[in-house]
């Protein structure tokens, strides 16, 4: 153990040395000597207990790279790691990338945050907090890293976009006039079974049991690669039980299909719709139909909220849009129907006053 010593333009500077098992290990430089001495005995003190961690000197690019190529595909589908990816080199790596991960201080992500709040929804600042403390916990249980400065970072609380919905009336004007397009049939599945985008687009015809009225989802489009793979979830594995009036409709449309494949939902080549392609589609249409224009994902909400009005059973509106939590389905429904609440108001009414 020692106090190296230098003089620089400003004065002298000091920082404790230590050697474990004839490898040198380093203090912080410090402009007073007691400082030094005090990272001495702290040396000292996590040799003696075991604890002592000897730091990478890794960029932080460097770890987020063995993040994404080690962690990363074990827990995300690649669709959502090329994202993060463009994420992280917009708006993580421009600042911190070229730093070592250990000099990197709480307060500097904070300060960070707080420009971006100009810029980003708090979601997305949110979604980069995630993806920048990932990192450091996994540097720590490598024990590359003794702290993680994301700890002390506030990160902004997620202000949920009100979804927008359309009335019954709407929803069937809007069906009526997407008749004369190609995506009819996505747009009709949308809001007949309130299956996600790439649900919709990933199905085959083989997905569908005519005989007992069964619509089994069981793959997502990928956008990137144009081809079905697996489900945002576990829960997202469902069957979907259609009318006959449904099923009537699907066997028409099978047999006046133009391309004789697998695939329900093809563009004007027989191929997988282009998932931008049904967001142009759908923007004419609503102008066409005079109709407030909505997302293509407030199609599910819409007939999320209609169904649970209908049938005000919470638990069956979650298994039919897969959902994973009731609390999902609770927080993003429940409010639209008020309808359902109004009726439940009466019911409830009644009953005192009987």
């Amino acid at each position: 153990m020692s106090i190296e010593q230098k003089t620089v333009k400003s004065g002298k500077r000091y920082r404790a040395n230590v050697y474990i098992n004839n490898q040198r290990a380093t203090g912080s430089w410090h402009k007073h000597k007691k400082r030094a001495e005090k990272d001495e005995v702290e040396f000292k003190h996590q040799i003696y207990s075991g604890s002592y961690v000897k730091e990478t000197d890794k960029t932080f690019d460097e770890c987020a790279e063995i993040y994404f190529k080690l962690i990363a595909p074990k827990k995300m589908k690649p669709t959502t790691i090329r994202i993060e990816k463009l994420y992280y080199n917009k708006h993580i790596s421009p600042v911190f990338g070229y730093r070592k991960i250990v000099s990197i201080k709480s307060y500097e992500v904070q300060k960070l945050w707080t420009e971006k709040e100009e810029s980003l929804s708090s979601s997305t600042i949110s979604r980069l907090h995630n993806l920048m403390n990932k990192v450091f916990k996994l540097f720590i249980k490598w024990d590359e890293i003794k702290k993680n400065p994301m700890i002390n970072v506030e990160k902004p609380r997620v202000r949920y976009q009100k979804t927008e919905i359309w009335n019954k009336d709407e929803m069937k004007r809007f069906l009526e006039h997407s008749k004369a397009f190609n995506a009819y049939i996505v747009f009709w599945l949308a809001l007949n079974t309130g299956l996600r985008q790439g649900e919709i687009l990933a199905l085959h015809w083989s997905d569908i049991d005519f005989e007992k009225q069964e619509l089994y989802v069981r793959f997502n489009l990928d956008r990137m690669t144009k081809k079905r793979g697996s489900l945002k979830t576990e829960s997202s594995e469902r069957t979907i039980y259609l009318t006959h009036s449904q099923i009537s409709i699907l066997k028409k449309y099978k047999e006046n299909q133009a391309f004789k494949t697998d695939i329900i939902c093809t563009s004007e080549a027989g191929t997988y719709i282009d998932p931008r392609n049904i967001r142009r589609t759908m923007q004419l249409i609503c102008k066409q139909a005079d109709l407030k224009l909505i997302r293509f994902h407030d199609l599910r909400h819409t007939h999320g909220t209609l169904f649970l009005q209908v049938t005000k059973d919470v638990k069956a509106t979650q298994q039919r849009l897969g959902h994973s939590d009731v609390r999902m389905t609770l927080d993003r429904y429940v409010h639209h129907s008020d309808i359902a609440q109004k009726q439940t108001s009466e019911l409830f009414s009644n009953f005192i006053d009987d």
